[in-house]
């Protein structure tokens, strides 16, 4: 069974996985021949999406409904921030620091883009390390979605959800005909991933034992649309959808590893549970590293390149973690 903390449903692994997710990422970005890594952004997403519904679930089944004025402040506390912390340091002091250095910066054609997490839709070529707000941006999208949606999960969870399947399935088809133009950054590129993460926590908190057979069906079901897709052109458009699938079947297996060896799981995964909490300064301090490797330190060996920026991330990250956002997040209690 998951632990209770404060109010709060724990499940032990999850915080390993989000780890897992910066690595795919990290590598993705550190190894050009790691093409693969891209998929980590879309297991943080449904990640995220899991944990998300299960939350709103608990708080319904608790008090009879859900209070998106406490959602939105939570998600504002831990996001808000370092994200604004990076938006501020690239407009505001980057400028100074480029002067100083004589080092050329070019920043975002449409700055306020970024002010108001709609990153993901400004094609402007800018500085590498902002680039990396645009999943942030999308899980913003998200969240503003879910908290309009959340109240209908009481009686209407399957209802809504599948309306929003049968919406991605149109716009992708619309998509893949030339009609409309979703491109890589668009939000709606990446719902399959939000719309698996809600389903596996509906499942889990309505049929535990039900998440036991998805440990099977989900990874079965992404390898035989993915090897389909060799076959029919038009599944080549739902690789997302394979991805998200595969990482639910991941997402399952823990949640029944807990079930049934939960002490010895968190004790096994204690360290990189650790690592997994600082993974949103992780992923966006790694834009800064890479940026200033690229442009400062310039190494090119690859193990020396990798291993540096990897502890130079990690080392930020935790002091980010510790002195700054550790104390923000004290006060995500009063809204639990």
């Amino acid at each position: 069974m998951p632990e209770q903390k404060s109010n709060k449903i724990f499940f032990a692994g999850l915080d390993s996985l989000r780890f897992c997710a910066f690595l795919l990422v990290f590598f993705f970005h550190s190894t050009p021949a790691f093409k693969i890594g891209y998929t980590g952004v879309l297991f943080f997403f449904v990640i995220s999406a899991f944990l998300l519904t299960n939350l709103a679930l608990e708080e319904i089944s608790n008090s009879g409904r859900f209070n998106p004025y406490h959602f939105f402040m939570r998600r504002a506390l831990r996001i808000y921030p370092l994200y604004y912390l990076i938006v501020l340091f690239a407009f505001l002091l980057l400028p100074i620091l480029s002067n100083i250095a004589s080092i050329p910066v070019t920043l975002p054609a449409n700055k306020w883009y970024y002010l108001v997490f709609l990153s993901n839709y400004d094609y402007s070529d800018h500085i590498f390390f902002l680039k990396f707000l645009w999943s942030i941006a999308v899980e913003e999208q998200f969240y503003i979605g879910f908290a309009l949606i959340a109240f209908t999960f009481k009686r209407s969870f399957w209802a809504v959800w599948g309306v929003l399947l049968m919406l991605y399935i149109i716009i992708m088809l619309l998509n893949i005909s030339g009609k409309i133009e979703l491109g890589y950054y668009n939000t709606l590129t990446y719902l399959p991933c939000f719309l698996t993460g809600m389903a596996i926590a509906k499942i889990r908190f309505s049929f535990p034992q039900t998440t036991q057979r998805l440990i099977f069906l989900l990874p079965l079901i992404a390898a035989i649309l993915y090897f389909s897709s060799f076959y029919i052109a038009v599944l080549n458009e739902f690789l997302n959808c394979t991805a998200a699938l595969l990482f639910g079947g991941i997402i399952a297996l823990v949640l029944y590893v807990q079930q049934i060896r939960g002490p010895i799981l968190s004790r096994l995964l204690s360290p990189t549970e650790f690592l997994g909490k600082l993974t949103y300064g992780l992923y966006v301090y790694s834009g800064l590293v890479f940026t200033f490797n690229i442009v400062v330190l310039k190494l090119k060996e690859p193990f020396i390149k990798q291993i540096t920026e990897f502890i130079l991330i990690l080392l930020i990250a935790y002091i980010s973690y510790r002195f700054f956002e550790k104390p923000i997040l004290q006060y995500k209690k009063k809204w639990n």
